[in-house]
């Protein structure tokens, strides 16, 4: 199959295929491919899990285990600090030992097991996460609050995002001022209270889809949290992979 390949080729495709060698190694390539159809797939299931009621999907079993598999859902290159519900406490100690571990220059030893003086310390996220700019030396931060897919997001499942953002903006080791943090509210859909709708609209004017809720800190800090339906993040991916699926013509069905 790979030499009919080669021999179905036109002289100009074969002449293409020799220059893009000259730059890049074969098997790296099949490996970028492999990603993009690993990637489809990965979606492809997920959207049965949440939208097929009949397979029983389980939101800690199982969303939980997907989710950090494709994280890149919600940006690329992110480390992944805790999932599975990890506390406050827990997750500050992982957090502070692995921006050390990857921030140069930092001293690599293990840091002591930190404390959260707050009533609600053991409060649970669901994914917490973080990347580093080394170029602009920011550390951008992301927890993600997954709902089961049955669960209609209102008023109550925003008022526990907003306990994290509360902890997490009360402890000095989560707020140096070359940080930011974005906290996703992610389900289904919305409840019939419109309490999601309204809140969305009354952040229009930041210009950010989904947001609703956006805090400068004295020092510079920013913290946003967004509210978005599974299906805004499955067309977010397809918008951002359509060109490359579209130019390679990929078997996506």
């Amino acid at each position: 199959s790979i030499l009919k390949s080669v021999i179905n080729l036109t002289d100009e495709e074969r002449h293409e295929l020799s220059a893009v060698l000259q730059h890049a190694e074969l098997n790296y390539i099949t490996k970028v491919i492999k990603e993009l159809e690993d990637r489809c797939a990965k979606v492809s299931a997920l959207k049965t899990a949440i939208y097929n009621p009949s397979y029983g999907v389980d939101e800690v079993h199982d969303l939980q285990e997907m989710v950090p598999n494709m994280f890149w859902l919600f940006g690329e290159e992110y480390n992944i600090v805790t999932e599975a519900e990890p506390n406050f406490e827990e997750a500050l100690t992982r957090y502070i030992d692995q921006v050390h571990q990857s921030t140069k220059g930092k001293s690599k030893s293990r840091r002591n097991k930190q404390r959260i003086d707050h009533p609600d310390k053991n409060k649970e996220m669901d994914i917490f996460a973080f990347r580093q700019s080394y170029e602009h030396n920011m550390i951008e931060n992301i927890v993600v609050e997954l709902k089961h897919p049955r669960i209609k997001l209102g008023e109550i499942e925003l008022s526990q995002v907003k306990t994290y953002m509360n902890v997490i903006t009360e402890q000095p080791m989560f707020n140096a001022p070359n940080m930011t943090w974005k906290f996703y509210l992610v389900g289904n859909e919305f409840d019939s209270s419109n309490f999601i709708v309204n809140e969305i609209i009354n952040s229009t004017h930041h210009g950010k889809q989904n947001l609703v809720q956006h805090i400068v800190k004295d020092n510079g800090v920013i913290y946003e949290i967004y509210v978005k339906p599974w299906s805004m993040i499955f067309n977010e991916f397809e918008l951002r992979y359509k060109y490359l699926y579209d130019k390679l013509h990929l078997k996506r069905d």
